[in-house]
């Protein structure tokens, strides 16, 4: 339980940080890209109110922005909840100086 808190709070930081990079010019293409792709993907499976398709470009709306940012957030809180496994699982078989 320890583990998932620490991997949750961990996670926020790294969202809100890429968040506030979003509104640097240069960064933001990448991060719309990062939410872009997942919601085209639902929007074609038939999810719609994420947004439309535009000039080959998908255009999110606000409920596709924060389904993205959870989208972002689950992806680096399941990677912090694994490195701490593994960072764990690593440390408990070696020998310790």
């Amino acid at each position: 339980m320890q583990d998932m808190l620490r991997a949750a709070k961990n996670a926020l930081a790294v969202t809100m940080i890429w968040a506030v990079v979003m509104f640097i010019p240069g960064f933001n293409i990448l991060g719309l890209i990062a939410v872009m792709l997942p919601l085209w993907s639902l929007h074609e499976l038939g999810m719609r109110g994420l947004g439309e398709p535009n000039n080959g470009f998908f255009e999110p709306t606000q409920f596709g922005y924060t389904l993205g940012g959870f989208i972002i957030w689950l992806g680096w809180f399941l990677l912090f909840l694994v490195v701490q496994k593994l960072l764990k699982k690593g440390g408990k078989g070696g020998s310790h100086g």
